[in-house]
């Protein structure tokens, strides 16, 4: 069995925070995320991001920062960009991309 909550709010206008948590029974794995951010744009946001996952024999630790907010071809749209620590291969980078279709 696997469960996912996450939480979006935007408590002004010029604020937004996210938080989600991810637990898997069957591999028993977890992840949590949050990001805090400040308007740039209307409901375009900026700020740090962090993250931390792992099972019982591996875990990593991400932090960084975020654009979050903007709009390509329809979808909502964010990037990230931060410095990782995995307990298999060490430390480095780590990007990402993703992008949300309202409906």
């Amino acid at each position: 069995m696997a469960s996912l909550t996450s939480l979006y709010g935007k408590p002004t206008d010029q604020t937004m925070v996210y938080v989600q948590a991810h637990y898997n029974t069957a591999s028993e794995f977890y992840y949590v995320q949050g990001k805090t951010g400040i308007a740039i744009a209307p409901n375009v946001f900026v700020g740090p991001e962090a993250a931390y996952s792992g099972s019982w024999t591996y875990n990593q630790v991400r932090l960084g920062g975020h654009i979050t907010g903007f709009t390509i071809l329809g979808m909502n749209t964010g990037v990230s960009l931060g410095f990782v620590r995995d307990s298999n291969y060490g430390k480095g980078v780590y990007g990402g991309l993703n992008f949300q279709v309202p409906f």
